[in-house]
């Protein structure tokens, strides 16, 4: 146990040291682009990184975890899988772009929207390679590499944003700022996991992209469902048609929600990092120990839930000094203090999940996801143009807690056979 704590420990802080630094740097931006370019400047970067965002998943498809599940009993089958999970990332980057282009042809954001949108397409590819090498790191424990890839492409990022920034140029050269840095991040990952062109050879073995395709379908379509309910609020919130009485315009909605969003994102880092650490160890402790891994589940989650408490408070009461920070932004403090209060079921249903896909329970996720799926853009369609941006956030704190009561009864029954054995 102490050992695991070790690695846990080790790891996290690896993820934490790489989390200051691009956070640092997307604060900064956020920094800069709120208090230097117009209120409607941030409302249309939100939107443009929030309809990429939505489309991310296709490319990943939970690939990661089906891999690492793999790699952590066989460790001699690294470069195959490797090579493989790269190539197939590529392809599916490429159907996740098509697509995305496609649905952009029906939708009624600007002209201008859509350009830059088709520019952040290009961050699909570069962040599929950069978690086709993270997968390598997983398995190895070695997130100290992913950091080294993480801060390289966040710095080039920062240098690029502050100079178009300065330099007065529209947003979507901060859009460009963010691709470029994640081209040297995909680049910088590719040299540290050991890569190289020769991998290729074996990198087209159909059979095997079907198996993995197969295995991970339940993850994948979780991810993509969870991907959906995290972004597709920005965009109904951009493109509803406002009740007259509320005064309010879709750019300038985007704004203030995206802010609070924004903000709201940088208290849900911490668990992230924990989980990412966590599963490999799930995964070894199923296979040796299963009364032992659930314990640690219980251990870990009361972990997370106490530091939750503490970010929901912290953000609650501090919502109207935060947001000044940015500027004049007010309208958002509201969404802001709604959205901290789901701080524990953000903070504790990620470990959850990855329970789930470790006690081979991942078949049920995408019934949970789904749902949670359809409630959220349905509420949102319906309750944003009537009441406002606030609604969205709302919404998001109800379909969190939905998607933590479904995954708590599909590992009630797990928990209570832990329960009675060690009795």
């Amino acid at each position: 146990m102490t050992r695991d704590l070790l690695k846990i420990g080790t790891n996290t802080a690896a993820q934490l040291a790489s989390k200051f630094v691009t956070t640092a740097s997307t604060l900064i931006v956020t920094l800069l682009v709120t208090r230097s370019l117009s209120q409607s400047s941030w409302g249309i970067f939100v939107t443009i990184t929030s309809y990429v965002a939505l489309f991310y998943v296709i490319a990943d498809f939970g690939l990661n975890g089906v891999v690492t599940r793999q790699l952590v009993t066989h460790k001699e089958k690294t470069q195959e899988y490797f090579s493989n999970l790269l190539t197939l990332r590529i392809v599916l980057s490429a159907a996740a772009i098509f697509i995305a282009l496609a649905t952009l042809t029906f939708t009624q954001h600007s002209n201008f929207v859509k350009f830059g949108i088709i520019i952040a397409l290009v961050s699909i590819l570069t962040s599929s390679i950069f978690n086709s090498a993270v997968c390598i790191f997983q398995t190895k424990l070695r997130y100290d590499q992913a950091a080294i890839a993480d801060i390289s492409g966040a710095l080039v990022t920062l240098v690029l944003a502050y100079l178009f920034i300065i330099s007065h140029f529209s947003i979507i050269f901060v859009v460009v700022s963010y691709v470029v840095g994640s081209v040297v991040r995909s680049f910088i990952s590719l040299t540290l996991s050991g890569f190289s062109l020769k991998f290729f050879g074996g990198g087209f073995n159909v059979p095997l992209w079907r198996r993995l395709i197969l295995t991970a379908l339940p993850l994948g379509f979780t991810l993509i469902f969870s991907q959906f309910v995290a972004n597709a609020d920005k965009q109904v919130v951009y493109l509803a048609n406002y009740d007259p009485k509320l005064h309010l315009g879709g750019e300038l909605s985007a704004t203030f929600y995206g802010l609070a969003y924004r903000i709201f994102e940088f208290g849900i880092i911490l668990p992230a990092f924990f989980v990412n650490s966590v599963y490999p160890l799930f995964v070894r402790d199923k296979d040796k120990d299963l009364n032992l891994m659930k314990e640690n589940l219980i251990k870990y989650s009361k972990i997370l839930v106490v530091i939750s408490i503490f970010a929901t408070l912290f953000v609650f009461i501090f919502s109207s000094q935060i947001v000044n920070l940015f500027g004049d932004y007010q309208p958002a403090t509201g969404a802001l203090k709604i959205l901290s209060l789901s701080y524990p079921f953000f903070y504790i249903t990620p470990l959850l999940m990855w329970a789930v896909v470790v006690l081979n329970k991942e078949k049920l996720l995408p019934f949970v996801y789904g749902f949670a799926a359809l409630f959220n853009l349905a509420a949102n369609l319906y309750f944003v143009p009537r009441f406002g941006f606030s609604a969205a956030a709302v919404i998001t704190l109800l379909t969190e807690f939905i998607i933590l009561v479904w995954i708590l009864i599909i590992l009630a029954p797990s928990l209570r056979v832990n329960n009675s054995e060690s009795r």
